[in-house]
């Protein structure tokens, strides 16, 4: 028998609901983002393989994550992102990034991102949506290849502009790691980072 304690039941309740609100701005965002990448397949609530244990010969069990927002080029995932709604806190960004990095482990020219959100149902904790990406971010989150406060999820101007960037990146990255030799090398290596300040 499992007793929940009042607060700890209201915040399960509250994070079940949260995350049903996750998953219906993720699929609202995949038909928004579908016919601006109409050679991409975009899904939402798609697993990852993270993890594979091989049990014996020819036998095998894999464990995933689900994906919020996933972009594939043709059967490769190219960008993940997570969806958070109105903010997050070091706990969540901790746990996210080591997620990432177990993906990463998998796919290593996967970009990914963390994007905040604003609810449309519940106003943020303390009645204020953040404005910008706190500075310890980086070094909490500091796996992640992009990430985006987003006040309405409609407004999708400048997630159009980063997921261009990070699908491009995501291509370059895994012919680096598909079709060169591992002893291949290179004359140079860039990425780009692109920080705009809030108001």
């Amino acid at each position: 028998m499992v007793i929940f304690l009042s607060n700890e039941k209201e915040g399960i309740i509250e994070g079940e609901k949260e995350r049903r609100e996750e998953e219906e701005i993720a699929e609202k965002l995949r038909d928004l983002l579908k016919p601006i990448f109409p050679d991409f397949r975009i899904l939402s609530q798609e697993p990852l393989i993270y993890h594979i244990w091989i049990v014996k010969e020819g036998k095998f069990i894999n464990q995933t994550f689900r994906q919020d927002l996933i972009i594939y080029d043709e059967s490769i995932p190219l960008v993940g992102m997570e969806l958070k709604i109105n903010g997050y806190n070091t706990d969540k960004i901790l746990t996210s990034a080591g997620k990432v990095g177990k993906l990463k482990n998998i796919y290593p020219h996967l970009q990914y991102g963390l994007i905040v959100i604003k609810s449309e149902r519940k106003e943020p904790k303390k009645g204020k949506f953040p404005v910008g990406i706190p500075t310890k971010f980086f070094e909490d989150g500091a796996i992640f290849d992009f990430t985006l406060i987003m006040p309405k999820y409609s407004d999708i101007t400048q997630l159009v502009e980063i997921l261009k960037i990070q699908i491009k990146n995501g291509r370059i990255m895994n012919q680096i790691f598909s079709k060169f030799k591992y002893n291949c090398q290179f004359k140079s290596f860039s990425k780009i980072i692109d920080v705009v300040k809030s108001d």
